[in-house]
């Protein structure tokens, strides 16, 4: 047996060798115990991140106030708390010259009461389609209606602003350049006209007022191009809102949940007779259609439209409504924080003798409120500005070189926008 086998009568327990000195022992294993691991790195370090998480959150706070702080337009505080624009404080403003346009009267809506049976889609369809047209202007485009048979036609305002010569494309492929006749960005119509070599087939128009809510209507447009054939989409008249405030006036407008889009905006909305009771647009006032809410759709009836064209035909503008004398753009969170900047929209052009540029308003300056009103982005801009009528006087605010100011201006109608914009690319 082994001679270290403790249940042996004469094992002699022994001491362990001796261990070499300098040699780690530990129970006779030669290891020495580890060491505790320590905790105070990580610690510390869980600490500092800490501290820095909470100073940068501090200096986020601060800096977010300052900028608040800057910021802060209050319209209706003490008018002595902000200063007027320098150099015009007193400035008067003498009326311009306007840009004479010949009386159109080829133009004028006539409005037809409903006949006979309901026709059928397919037939409503047969019926109203020779009556679109494709525009382009620029890079936009859009379907348009033929309402006399010697080329006036009707079209989106917003597609054609600031292009004095756009492109009408008829149902056979047959190109004209049209003359713009007047613009009413308010409703989002404009008045074209084309001098047409062959027949024109106009549209139909009928009575908005005898429609009811629950009418089925269709939205025909060509959103493809002239390549391809008008498309059709069935719907309903959802909701008929009256006293809708647009430039100091009311109007009413349809709404329906026929699908539009940005390529048919323009096109008619049309009854079960074939007969275009509205055109729709892609924003009215404070409305805006399919952009913000899908499935709601606007159009202008055509009760209203009516006296819409007929001023366009023979004046070249609604007049009455508000111009503020300037282009605005929307000002984005971007452009805000780097340039530190307040919430509202930027003048991109003030023009020459118009209201704007009399009050002492220039290109650059941020429009932050009118009357009494915060203005945020364009909407709230043209809402505001829907509240006066031409010749109102208004105090608006502005933030330019990191001050405030206001200016009072004596309201431009909306018609010199257009008048304008003609100058200006006269004397380019």
């Amino acid at each position: 047996m082994d001679e270290l086998n403790p249940l042996d009568p004469e094992f002699t327990e022994q001491n362990p060798l001796p261990q070499e000195e300098g040699t780690p022992c530990h129970y006779g294993t030669g290891r020495l115990p580890k060491p505790p691991r320590s905790h105070m790195t990580l610690v510390v370090t869980l600490l500092a991140l800490l501290v820095a998480a909470n100073l940068i959150t501090v200096l986020a706070f601060l800096g977010l106030r300052n900028r608040e702080a800057t910021q802060e337009v209050a319209p209706t505080q003490n008018p002595d708390e902000i200063s007027p624009i320098v150099g015009v404080e007193d400035a008067t403003q003498e009326p311009q010259p306007s840009v004479t346009i010949a009386p159109s009267v080829g133009a004028n809506v006539r409005l037809s009461p409903a006949a006979g049976e309901a026709l059928s889609l397919q037939e409503v369809y047969a019926k109203v389609s020779p009556s679109l047209v494709g525009v382009h202007a620029g890079e936009a485009w859009a379907t348009g209606v033929i309402f006399s048979a010697d080329g006036y036609i009707l079209v989106n305002a917003y597609v054609v602003e600031g292009d004095e010569l756009p492109t009408v494309t008829l149902g056979n492929s047959r190109e004209y350049t049209a003359a713009l006749i007047g613009v009413d960005s308010s409703s989002d119509l404009a008045l074209m006209k084309i001098d047409a070599r062959e027949e024109l087939t106009p549209a139909q128009f009928g009575e908005s007022a005898e429609m009811g809510v629950g009418d089925s209507v269709v939205a025909i447009s060509k959103p493809f191009g002239v390549q391809y054939d008008a498309t059709m989409s069935e719907g309903i008249l959802s909701a008929i809102t009256r006293n809708v405030q647009v430039s100091g006036g009311e109007m009413c407008i349809f709404q329906t949940n026929a699908a539009l889009d940005a390529e048919n905006a323009g096109g008619p909305l049309v009854n079960m007779y074939g007969q275009v009771i509205g055109m729709n647009a892609q924003s009215i006032g404070a409305y805006t259609s399919y952009e913000s809410v899908p499935g709601i759709g606007f159009c202008v009836p055509t009760h209203e439209v009516q006296s819409i064209v007929d001023a366009l035909a023979t004046y070249g503008y609604v007049s009455g409504r508000a111009w503020i004398g300037a282009a605005i753009e929307e000002l984005s969170q971007t452009q805000r924080l780097y340039w530190n900047l307040p919430e509202g929209v930027i003048l991109s052009e003030v023009y020459d003798g118009s209201c704007a540029h009399v009050a002492g308003l220039r290109s650059g300056d941020v429009l932050v409120a009118i009357g009494d009103t915060a203005i945020t982005d364009v909407d709230s801009c043209n809402i505001a500005l829907n509240a006066y009528r031409a010749g109102d006087c208004v105090r608006v605010y502005i933030y330019r070189g990191g001050a405030q100011y206001y200016a009072d201006l004596l309201l431009d109608d909306a018609g010199k926008a257009t008048q304008y914009k003609m100058i200006l690319s006269e004397s380019d």
